[in-house]
């Protein structure tokens, strides 16, 4: 089909039209249809927003020779479906055929949502605003409702510091990117850090170190203040009430609470961090999320919870609390560096709130993140959330960038339904961002670079063989998936472990460079830190040189 027409029977509001276009760009870009609005009797695929199926739901009806119809329960569903429409459609070398998927679908889960972490220059800082809002836009097709940003109240700290024109442009553009999420149909989180940042703390409020873990659960990276010191405490209220000011015009739907990395403190009156220092945070937060933004919910974080042992106390601390009130909590969120901490598996979610999750799809398995290019993990994250799918009611993947799409989408799918199986989902991904002539092949490919992901674990065989299908697969691609950026951090990870296990020992061949760069190119990340950085010569070369680099007259050296 070169044209189709279409009718919007729902009322065109901000999401619905938002929808509209994201079908009409995703048509046209992929197979060159061009997309009309006309009467219902024109038309080849029918809009409408049908109350009563479901929360977020939507519905797909239309038998053989009629137009389809798309209905959603609400402006969400009507996105959703819009997505599953276009995810089972076919587009290959012989153009584009409408999909042929029929039913029902709700989301099983509430929070699907996702934690775009501004890092080191990672893609979500360093890429242009509106390739972040097309991402955005791209994931929403997959499900997803609810982006969680990180609070940046170290920008806040001093209270009577005068703004700066630099502040004022993060501020203004933070918020715009927020309210254009908005218009897309997501809600929006905050993400607070606990009592790390305050920079302008006053004296002697300087919060102890805690112990730490391996891996480190980084609790003592400075400045924090202790919430036991009353001059500190209140310096934190007032400060966390300006941060929560400034997005008063947004509107928050989420504050994320997060124990460590980096907060945390040790005396004797907040520890075990948890259900003491942390929890009075908390529910300081929740009264001024409260008073702002009176719907907002607070997910108190348990990250790291009891990392040296049971001994900490602090799951069990926590369900001691939360056993006579909860009025100021909405959920717990919960997660580890590998298997999902036990006790609210065993025990029970304290306080019988909902249970979120925290997903590493980034950092797990290789140093560089992402600096190989794409991750694909289907076995391990179905094996993580075969262990939390009955209690699991959504959660926020931690993401350092776009070499993990494919692992977004697992997760999208999990959330969705609870029964989805992480390779079916892949299936779908590849059909729609690659073609559904290679489906299976590279489907294959996908099982051996998740075994040759961790070095320690990859063989030469497994290299070898993935690298054979990926080339094979990409003779096989329309152009458009062919130089698409979705392939190509996949074509770049097959070439990359190619060279490296072909060429033990030495310094990376010029074909690895060369995946490197473009790597650098598509992440923008030419002046990226090193996590997040494609490690090419040029990349290593910089990195070296500002390591050396001296301090300037008078600056001591940085520790």
């Amino acid at each position: 089909m070169k044209n189709t027409t279409i009718h919007l029977a729902a009322k065109p509001t901000l999401v619905v039209r938002r929808a509209v276009g994201i079908l009409k760009r995703e048509l046209r870009e992929r197979a060159g249809v061009e997309v009309r609005e006309g009467a219902a009797g024109q038309a080849d695929l029918v809009l409408n927003i049908q109350p009563g199926i479901g929360d977020e739901g939507f519905r797909i009806a239309g038998k053989a020779g009629q137009p389809a119809m798309i209905a959603g329960n609400d402006e969400r569903g009507l996105l959703y479906g819009i997505g599953k429409f276009l995810h089972t459609s076919r587009f290959g070398r012989d153009g584009w055929q409408p999909s042929p998927w029929r039913g029902t679908s709700v989301p099983a889960c509430h929070v699907r949502g996702m934690y775009p972490a501004y890092n080191f220059k990672n893609w979500y800082v360093s890429a242009p605003r509106e390739d972040v809002l097309r991402y955005a836009e791209e994931l929403a097709l997959w499900g997803l409702n609810s982006l969680a940003f990180v609070t940046a109240h170290h920008q806040h700290a001093s209270m009577d510091a005068p703004e700066t024109p630099e502040l004022r442009k993060t501020i203004d553009d933070n918020t715009q990117l927020m309210k254009s999420l908005r218009e897309l149909g997501f809600r929006i989180g905050l993400l607070s850090t606990g009592n790390i940042g305050f920079s302008y703390g006053p004296p002697g409020s300087a919060a102890k170190d805690v112990p730490d873990t391996t891996p480190a659960r980084r609790g003592n990276v400075d400045p924090r203040i202790c919430p036991s010191h009353p001059a500190g405490w209140a310096h934190m209220e007032k400060t966390y009430a300006k941060v929560l000011d400034v997005y008063r015009d947004v509107g928050i739907d989420y504050l994320v609470t997060f124990p460590y990395d980096a907060g945390g403190c040790g005396c004797e009156k907040c520890w075990p961090w948890g259900p003491n220092g942390f929890l009075r945070m908390n529910k300081m937060l929740s009264r001024l999320m409260r008073e702002r933004f009176p719907d907002c919910k607070l997910v108190f974080g348990t990250w790291c919870f009891d990392a040296c042992g049971d001994l900490e106390g602090e799951w069990k601390g926590l369900a001691r609390e939360l056993a006579t009130d909860t009025s100021w909590v909405h959920y717990i969120m919960a997660d580890s560096h590998g298997d999902f901490p036990r006790y609210p598996l065993d025990q029970g979610v304290p306080g019988g709130l909902p249970l979120l999750n925290f997903a590493e799809i980034s950092m797990w398995g290789r140093y560089p993140w992402g600096g190989c290019g794409a991750n694909p993990l289907p076995a391990r994250f179905q094996r993580l959330w075969s262990q939390i799918q009955h209690v699991c009611d959504g959660g926020f993947p931690y993401s350092e960038g776009i070499y993990e799409d494919m692992d977004k989408a697992i997760c999208a799918g999990f959330y969705w339904n609870r029964e989805a199986k992480a390779e079916d989902t892949l299936r779908e991904y590849v059909s729609y961002e690659y073609s559904p002539e290679v489906v299976e092949p590279v489907m294959e490919a996908i099982r051996l670079m998740e075994k040759s992901y961790p070095r320690e674990t990859w063989q030469k065989p497994d290299v070898e063989r993935a690298y054979e299908i990926i080339l094979d697969a990409d003779r096989r691609l329309p152009a458009r998936a062919r130089t698409a950026w979705r392939w190509r951090i996949l074509y770049l990870r097959a070439v990359i472990d190619h060279e490296l296990i072909a060429h033990p020992g030495l310094p990376h061949t010029d074909r690895c460079d060369e995946a490197f760069e473009e790597l650098t190119r598509i992440y923008h990340a030419e002046n990226t830190g090193g996590p997040d950085a494609p490690p090419s010569r040029r990349c290593r070369a910089r990195l070296a040189a500002q390591e050396t680099k001296p301090p300037p007259p008078g600056a001591a050296p940085e520790k």
